[in-house]
């Protein structure tokens, strides 16, 4: 999979991780002596950019967890923030950047080097509010699965995710299926038999503004604003129609089944509500759980994914009623669907939060997310 601008990537959410390190000078973050770390690869070509106030000594391991004896020196004393190797093996790489004086980090790939994924991420790496950091390797957010190649199948197999979430309906995943068995034939695979309502939106919201149900009854929609503030009410109400598969997520991750993998089709709405919920029950602050959903814009072209139809198994071709109902939109209209705008996300959260006064609450008393499980949760996806 190509990322469509490196740069533009690195400023939303690398970049939103300087804006919070610059706000929240009192943490234990801010004092932290590499602030900043990311791991890209173009080809066999890894990068390491970090910053740090002292020379770094750089590790290549296999695994985040890999102990000291395990981690592989590349650089030494390393004073200039920039480290590229050549790297082939198949493995997926982790770098262990540990400063002359202070704690070290992990750093690896924020988006996963597949050649058929779409928008495959690792939640790893954030940092929180407390001063410690999201795990790498354990928490996965995805689009469709469909069009994994054999590499990407070895390459998935090796990181042993053993829950795979498919948040998608039974339409969905009949258009596109995913063979999850191809991944790790002991994954545990869960999916509902819940109906599309992404698109439809649910019963009685026609109340308080236009709604994706309503303009998608009237036929094709040609003004951009009308989808934007359709799109915002579907993020404000959207998220109860999926209660029963966010708790779900949060219920295997509690129980210690990762790494675990949820995932829609875009990989951007159903996926970037529980991403955004699951980085804020961790201690993630919001500019940076906010960034990291507007980076799916910079990672998939969804034009041209949606525009492209599936390929049966006997070499056909279908078209998804989704990209076909898209497809009589504007060109402007459909963009605004096909994007990650920050204020989906932040419509969501603000609706949570003036209907229940917090994100906490809300997780308490929709999710089943009580305090033990929060702390459950910080236990195992939290280091540092």
């Amino acid at each position: 999979m190509k990322i469509k601008s490196q740069p533009t990537l690195r400023a939303r959410v690398l970049g939103g991780s300087l804006v919070l390190l610059a706000g929240l000078a009192h943490s234990a973050a801010a004092h932290a002596e590499v602030a900043f770390a990311e791991l890209s690869r173009v080809g066999d070509t890894l990068s390491i950019r970090w910053q740090s106030s002292t020379p770094v000594d750089v590790f290549l391991a296999d695994s985040p967890e890999a102990p000291a004896a395990q981690r592989r020196p590349v650089s030494k004393a390393d004073a200039d923030g920039a480290h590229d190797l050549t790297y082939t093996a198949e493995v997926r790489p982790y770098v262990w950047l540990q400063p002359k004086q202070g704690e070290g980090r992990w750093v690896a790939e924020r988006v996963l080097p597949l050649q058929g994924g779409r928008n495959f991420r690792d939640l790893g790496g954030y940092a929180t509010e407390d001063g410690r950091r999201v795990v790498w390797g354990k928490l996965y957010r995805s689009g469709t699965m469909a069009h994994l190649t054999e590499a990407d199948y070895d390459y998935l197999r090796r990181l042993d995710i053993s829950v795979m979430c498919d948040l998608r309906s039974p339409e969905e995943r009949e258009y596109e299926p995913t063979q999850w068995q191809r991944i790790n034939p002991a994954l545990q695979y869960l999916a509902w038999e819940q109906p599309m309502v992404e698109a439809r939106g649910r019963k009685g919201d026609d109340e308080g503004g236009p709604t994706l149900r309503g303009l998608m009854r009237e036929g094709p929609v040609t003004d951009p604003e009308l989808a934007r503030e359709a799109f915002k009410h579907n993020y404000r109400h959207g998220v109860h129609d999926f209660k029963q598969q966010y708790a779900t997520v949060f219920d295997q991750l509690a129980d210690g089944k990762a790494p675990l993998a949820f995932n829609c089709s875009a990989g951007k709405d159903r996926t970037g509500r529980i991403a955004a919920l699951l980085l804020t029950a961790l201690g993630v602050p919001r500019d940076v759980v906010v960034a990291d959903y507007a980076m799916s814009d910079d990672v998939v072209d969804f034009e041209k994914a949606f525009a492209a139809p599936a390929v049966n198994r006997d070499g056909t071709t279908k078209q998804s009623p989704f990209s076909a109902l898209m497809a009589q939109w504007s060109p402007e209209a459909r963009a605004v669907l096909l994007s990650s705008e920050p204020a989906f996300i932040e419509a969501m959260f603000e609706q949570i939060e003036k209907d229940y006064g917090s994100v906490t609450v809300f997780l308490e008393r929709e999710l089943g997310v009580d305090a033990a499980q929060r702390a459950r949760l910080k236990e195992l996806y939290l280091e540092g």
